[in-house]
C-alpha cells in the first residue's frame, strides 16, 4: 500500500507527504509498504525523514519497503541518465528499501551498473510511457538480462488491446 501521494496539478517543486500509515496498511492486509522520494526536490529532506520512520516502523513488524526512486526537481535537468537512475538505485539501498522502483534510462547499454549500485535492494522497472509492443518487449527483456527484478506497469497494460496476454509475457520474461 503506498503510503504517500501527490496530484500532478501543482507544478512547483515536487513534494508527496505522507497521508496514511504503516498501521493502516497492515490493518487493510497490506503485504508490503511503499513511499516516493523525490530526490533534488528542494523538499527531499522532508520525504527522507518520513521514508525513514516508514521503513523502521514496517521492518520491525517484518513488512517490506518499496520505494519509488524519482529524482525530479530544479537540480535535475535529466532523470533519465543512467547516472541519475544508478543514484536513485543507490540512495534506494542506503535507505533501507527491499525493492525499488525506477526509470528506464535513456541509455541502456548498462543496466548492470543500476542493478549492482543498487547493492541488495531489488530493482524493479517503473512501467512509464505508452511504448509499441516491440519497445516494450524490448525493455522487459534487457531490464531482465541485467537482474532487474520485475516490473510495475500501468498504461502499457492497461491500455493494450490484450492486457491478460501481455501480463503472462511479463511474467514469462521476469520467472
Amino acid at each position: 500500500m503506498k503510503l504517500n501521494g501527490k496530484t500532478d496539478l501543482y507544478k512547483g517543486e515536487p513534494f508527496s507527504t505522507q497521508n496514511t500509515s504503516v498501521q493502516e496498511a497492515v490493518k487493510l492486509g497490506a503485504a508490503a509498504v511503499g513511499y516516493t522520494i523525490y530526490f533534488g526536490s528542494r523538499y527531499e529532506k522532508y520525504m527522507i525523514r518520513e521514508f525513514g520512520k516508514i521503513e523502521e516502523e514496517a521492518h520491525n513488524i517484518g513488512l517490506p519497503v518499496v520505494l519509488w526512486s524519482y529524482p525530479r526537481g530544479q537540480s535535475i535537468k535529466d532523470d533519465e541518465t543512467p547516472e541519475i537512475v544508478a543514484y536513485a538505485a543507490r540512495a534506494a539501498f542506503e535507505l533501507g528499501a527491499d525493492i525499488v522502483k525506477l526509470k528506464y534510462p535513456s541509455d541502456d547499454s548498462d543496466l548492470n551498473w543500476i542493478v549492482k549500485s543498487a547493492v541488495a535492494t531489488k530493482v524493479f522497472l517503473a512501467g512509464g510511457k505508452k511504448l509499441d509492443e516491440e519497445n516494450f518487449e524490448g525493455r522487459l527483456i534487457k531490464a531482465a538480462e541485467a537482474g532487474f527484478s520485475g516490473m510495475a506497469v500501468g498504461r502499457n497494460i492497461w491500455q493494450s488491446d490484450a492486457p491478460v496476454d501481455k501480463i503472462r509475457k511479463i511474467k514469462e520474461i521476469f520467472k
